[in-house]
Order: C-alpha cells, then sequence, then structure tokens
C-alpha cells in the first residue's frame, strides 16, 4: 500500500492535536490516584485502636467522604463503573465509621417522675487559647450572646480581669489555674456548688466540675481538656482522660454537661467511652464543627457539648439546637453555643 493510501489517523486530520479520545487517559489518572489514596485513608482510619498516627487521619472522615461522593459522581459522567463503585464503597465505610460513634437519633424518654417547668438554658464552651492577644473579642461576643454557663478552656487565673468584665452576666466564677495551656474556668448565671477540680489520665491534667441549680434542674457541669494525641504516650493520656471523664459523668447519679475541647472527634478511637455514655445528646448529624476556626463548617470536631443523663433519673430535656459560632481573632478553635430545653 502506497503513502496515498495509508489510513487518516485523528491526529493527522486535527493538525497533529490529540483527540479527547488521546487524551482521555490523562483526565482519568489524577482523580484516580487521588480515588485510591482516599480509600487507602478511609481503610487505615480504622486501625485508629492500634496506631495513634491512624486515629490522627481518622479524624477528618466527613472531609474523605465528601471527596469520594465528588469522585463517586465524576467516574459515573466518565462512564468508570468500577471506579464509582469503588468511590461509593468508600462513602460507605466513612458513613458506617460516623454513624455507630453516637446516636443518630435523639429521644426524650418519657419520665414519670418528678415534673419541672418549662425552662431554657444557653451554654458556651469555647477554647480561648491561653495567649489571646485580644481577650476583649472574647468579651463582646459573649455579652451578644448572654449564655447563662460557659465553659472556657485555656483560661487561668491570668485571664481574671477579662472575666471580671463580664461579672454583670456570669457573676458566678470558678477558675482552674494552669501556667500552660490546660487551665479552665466556668462562668454562670446561678451559684456554683460543689466546685472542685480533679487530675485525669497519667499527665494528671485537671478536670473542672461543679454542681448548679438551674431552671431545668440540677445539673453537673464537666470541662474537659485532654492532651493533643501527637505520639503515642500523648494518645493513650488523652484516652486515659477521656475515659476517667466519662467514669466521673457515669458516677454522679445525676444529668451532666460534658464541655470542652476533647482533642477527639467523635469516631475517634478515644471517644468510645464517651459515646457510650447512657441517654447521649445530641446525635452525631447535629455535632458541628469548630476546628480550625478558619476551615467553618469545613473543620473538624473536636470541640463538644454533650448531655448524658442516668437512665434511671430520665428528665423530659433535649438540646434544641447547638451551633459553632463565629470565627474570633485570637483562638483557632470555633466556639460552641448549646440551647437545652424542657417543655
Amino acid at each position: 500500500m502506497d503513502e496515498s493510501q495509508a489510513p487518516v489517523t485523528s491526529a493527522a486530520v486535527s493538525g497533529s492535536q490529540p483527540s479527547a479520545i488521546d487524551t482521555y487517559p490523562q483526565m482519568i489518572y489524577w482523580p484516580r490516584l487521588v480515588l485510591f489514596v482516599f480509600l487507602s485513608l478511609t481503610t487505615i482510619a480504622f486501625t485508629g485502636r492500634l496506631f495513634w498516627w491512624a486515629d490522627i487521619l481518622g479524624q477528618p472522615r466527613l472531609h474523605y467522604m465528601l471527596v469520594l461522593i465528588v469522585l463517586a459522581f465524576f467516574f459515573l459522567l466518565a462512564q468508570q463503573t468500577r471506579l464509582a463503585l469503588m468511590a461509593g464503597a468508600g462513602v460507605m465505610l466513612n458513613v458506617a465509621a460516623i454513624v455507630t460513634s453516637m446516636p443518630t437519633i435523639t429521644q426524650t424518654a418519657r419520665y414519670s417522675g418528678e415534673t419541672y417547668p418549662p425552662g431554657e438554658l444557653t451554654v458556651v464552651s469555647y477554647n480561648v487559647n491561653v495567649g489571646n492577644p485580644t481577650p476583649e473579642n472574647l468579651v463582646t461576643w459573649l455579652h451578644e450572646v448572654k449564655p447563662d454557663i460557659a465553659m472556657l478552656i485555656e483560661a487561668n487565673r491570668a485571664w481574671k480581669p477579662v472575666f471580671d468584665e463580664l461579672l454583670d452576666i456570669l457573676p458566678y466564677q470558678s477558675i482552674v489555674h494552669s501556667s500552660g495551656p490546660y487551665g479552665m474556668a466556668l462562668l454562670s448565671r446561678f451559684p456554683v456548688d460543689s466546685s472542685r477540680t480533679d487530675a485525669a489520665g497519667t499527665a494528671s491534667l485537671p478536670v473542672l466540675s461543679a454542681e448548679l441549680e438551674t431552671p431545668v434542674g440540677r445539673l453537673c457541669v464537666i470541662g474537659v481538656h485532654p492532651n493533643a494525641p501527637f505520639g503515642s504516650e500523648e494518645s493513650i493520656n488523652r484516652n486515659l482522660y477521656l475515659y476517667q471523664v466519662g467514669a466521673m459523668a457515669q458516677t454522679r447519679g445525676m444529668m451532666c454537661l460534658l464541655a470542652g475541647d476533647f482533642n477527639a472527634a467523635p469516631w475517634s478511637s478515644g471517644f468510645e467511652i464517651i459515646r457510650n455514655l447512657p441517654n447521649l445528646q445530641p446525635s452525631i448529624w447535629r455535632v458541628p464543627a469548630s476546628w480550625p476556626a478558619s476551615f467553618g463548617p469545613l473543620g473538624v470536631p473536636l470541640d463538644h457539648i454533650l448531655l448524658t443523663m442516668p437512665f434511671d433519673k430520665v428528665r423530659p430535656i433535649r438540646m434544641s439546637k447547638i451551633w459553632s459560632g463565629p470565627h474570633l481573632p485570637g483562638s483557632d478553635h470555633r466556639p460552641l453555643i448549646t440551647t437545652l430545653e424542657v417543655k
């Protein structure tokens, strides 16, 4: 066959420019690589009980799920059914890890004992950053929110002048001093009874607890701030701290609020004792992101306000709302706000 009879290629017709068919493998390469990376991260995160670094990799499971959802739709449009199914399987693995971490339905059990009049409480939890250069932002914001109870993490005695500016709305104050980032302060509109500081975990970090008589009944408030799990020993310390806090809440025999920076997402291995607390609220789908503050709703839920109460002393109280507040300059966390309600 002479040259005049040679088949005409698509590249020749288009002036040596590759066609969509020619570039198709390159179009798929990077999404496929991202797919395998996120499938690997999703799978490795299930070994968080064995390896501290795997537990950290498991913190952003919501992000893995969102990326895999986008990839699943991309591969469907690209008619890559096998890859779309793999992305879908990764989505389901992350969903399973998330929905089994905390209650998915919050139900207020009926209690035939003592009745409580209708009432409502606003509770704030916020890691303020011990070295915050602009504490006046906190004062202004709390005056806008006017909470009934505020648990402030990384706030020590050096913050006393700041708290004095809040005496008009939160006159009752209990402070745990620490020269480092493990101080905390409970500010309340109600008198603080039985305030005490315990030590938890092998690092003996403080836990602030107190009882308050409120319009929704007597309430135990526990401030939480364990070690950041950056290392094998620190991860063990965090888990032991959370285990002791969970045991403390269970043995109080009353309604308890756990508030603070848990340094753990609800699906973290260290959260197991917490997720098994009786009558736990809120449901997993209502846990807001809090860190890093600049990420907004795309952050990781490391800060929490949780309500638990014994099975034999259930009250008709629920978290009607829980949300993250604004990014206040000076801290890399967002505050959490919740409303407790008795109807």
